[in-house]
């Protein structure tokens, strides 16, 4: 349901462009947790919507649903968040919030496990740089063929 809070112990994963990735390790920077002008919060899956799955098939169902919404690069990475945890590192000047937000609308692409990192307004560099040290896993972004 659209605006439902997550649990906690529940994780997100956030696509991250190649260009938002160090080079060395892998791991996105700040640059791929930061608002775009035109969003209100900051676009992620919820891994634990697709609670029949083992972790490996979740994270695949999330690489089909968006290969379906667009064109993913070759260097491009999903980077796991554990919700709890990235509230801790980000601290409470934001409190963050991570809602439920399924595309389910008439003429988008479904994404049911879709969510939102919100209240990053006026915050986004500070939470930006602690997101990318919440990151606990990356994995390629890209549907294996």
């Amino acid at each position: 349901m659209n605006g439902d809070l997550l649990p906690n112990a529940d994780n997100v994963v956030r696509l991250c462009g190649g260009s938002h990735l160090d080079p060395e390790t892998g791991y996105p920077g700040p640059g791929a947790f930061m608002l775009r002008n035109d969003e209100a919060y900051l676009s992620v899956n919820w891994l634990e919507f697709f609670a029949q799955f083992g972790h490996e098939n979740r994270l695949s169902e999330i690489q089909q649903v968006l290969a379906r919404k667009r064109s993913i690069g070759k260097t491009a990475r999903l980077a796991l968040i554990n919700i709890g945890n990235a509230i801790q590192i980000v601290g409470n000047s934001p409190l963050l919030i991570f809602t439920h937000e399924p595309i389910d609308s008439p003429g988008l692409i479904p994404d049911p496990s879709h969510s939102g990192i919100n209240n990053l307004q006026g915050f986004e560099q500070l939470v930006a740089e602690r997101l990318s040290q919440a990151v606990s896993e990356v994995s390629l972004a890209r549907v294996e063929e």
